[in-house]
């Protein structure tokens, strides 16, 4: 893991007696999932129950968790972060999981329910949700996306699912990435819309109970999935 080719894409840095050791975008993803596969594995009565209980399309549900967590990193794929976890520098002035939440904004569409809480949980999944979150866009600096190596990234997903065996829950053929052009009035926009179509939804719905037992369920899952899969690399790098 410590033997990265300088073209690939990485995720994860860890230090051990001065030296680096790097995780791939790929590998950490792949890790994740892995997680993701035991939980369905030994929860998949209870996620029966609970798609049941809310009334929620059950192969959907496992798609987009399959699909969120594939994602959850992608906004990591920029020049920026890429430069700087090589130089073992933070990237604090370019937040993966907003300029991954933007990436997918306008392709990540087809939600388990009326709200895209798959884009909320990415938005996230590093920090506490409120409404003013990422809102002072003078903290950050403008990315660059490497935008062949997103599209690739994106079309692996068909087979990682193959290769991780998701196919026995959900079918999958593929997800499509429109990457946006990146100026800060057009994230801010995406930001805004995004709270005020949460607010909305629970205005008319006034169901609040159901939203957020599902968003919490599926951020759940997501985090348990993330955490687990870093701890695995750290404990990694430690022997």
């Amino acid at each position: 893991m410590n033997c990265v080719d300088l073209l690939e894409t990485l995720a994860k840095l860890e230090l051990k007696n001065g030296e680096k050791y790097f995780q791939t975008l790929e590998g950490h993803t792949k890790d994740a999932l892995k997680i993701l596969k035991a939980y369905i594995q030994r929860n998949y009565d209870v996620i029966t129950q609970f798609c049941e209980r809310w009334k929620l399309n059950k192969e959907k549900f496992l798609r987009n968790l399959f699909l969120t967590v594939y994602l959850h990193d992608i906004g990591k794929i920029t020049k920026e972060f890429q430069e700087n976890i090589r130089q073992n520098k933070r990237s604090q002035k370019y937040p993966h999981a907003y300029y991954g939440f933007f990436l997918l904004y306008e392709s990540f569409t087809d939600t388990v329910i009326e709200i895209p809480i798959e884009l909320v949980a990415i938005l996230g999944h590093h920090t506490q949700l409120y409404d003013q979150l990422y809102s002072d866009y003078n903290q950050f600096e403008k990315p660059t996306f490497l935008e062949s190596e997103i599209v690739e990234f994106v079309n692996r997903a068909v087979r990682v699912h193959k290769e991780l065996s998701f196919n026995e829950f959900f079918e999958f053929d593929g997800f499509t990435v429109t990457i946006p052009e990146f100026r800060w009035k057009r994230i801010e926009k995406a930001r805004i819309n995004l709270i005020r179509k949460i607010k909305m939804h629970l205005d008319e719905n006034r169901n609040w109970e159901r939203t957020k037992s599902i968003f919490s369920y599926f951020f759940a899952i997501l985090q348990t999935c993330d955490d687990y899969a870093s701890a695995h690399f750290s404990k990694f790098v430690e022997r």
